[in-house]
């Protein structure tokens, strides 16, 4: 994937995050059967959990970012066979994870709005970062048992 075209996916799908999380701030909201669009808080991290303080969660997400991404670009380089896949990874990774951190950077909290019953309300970042570490995790393990 060309780098020029590469960034503008991550800005597109970062655009598409915060959009949607203007919308569920200026007052969208939605329900049905059991689904429901709604505004919640996340100071802490995976379903709520708080570990940390609001610019301790941006400088690790931050960091994790970067070390995903330069292992993400060494074994491109290393299986280039792959490094599409790996390239998908790390665009759904950067978009939700800079999704998150201009939340906390404006907000001092994650914005959170799609609520399935009795599951953690999520937002469309944690999809991608979701989609992203799947994409991961198989192309990784593919990769390595191709190598053996």
């Amino acid at each position: 994937m060309k780098t020029v075209f590469f960034i503008l996916l991550v800005f597109l799908l970062i655009f598409i995050d915060q959009v949607l999380k203007y919308m569920v701030l200026s007052g969208l909201r939605f329900k049905w059967l059991f689904f429901e669009i709604t505004l919640v808080y996340n100071e802490g991290s995976a379903f709520g959990i708080r570990l940390l303080k609001n610019n301790e969660y941006i400088i690790v997400n931050s960091l994790i970012l970067s070390l995903l991404t330069i292992f993400i670009i060494h074994r491109t380089k290393k299986n280039p066979k792959f490094s599409i896949f790996y390239q998908f990874c790390l665009l759904f990774l950067l978009a939700g994870g800079i999704g998150n951190i201009i939340d906390r950077i404006i907000h001092g909290k994650v914005i959170d709005f799609i609520y399935f019953h009795n599951f953690p309300v999520f937002n469309i970042a944690d999809v991608f970062i979701s989609i992203g570490m799947i994409i991961f995790i198989m192309t990784f393990l593919i990769e390595e048992r191709s190598i053996k």
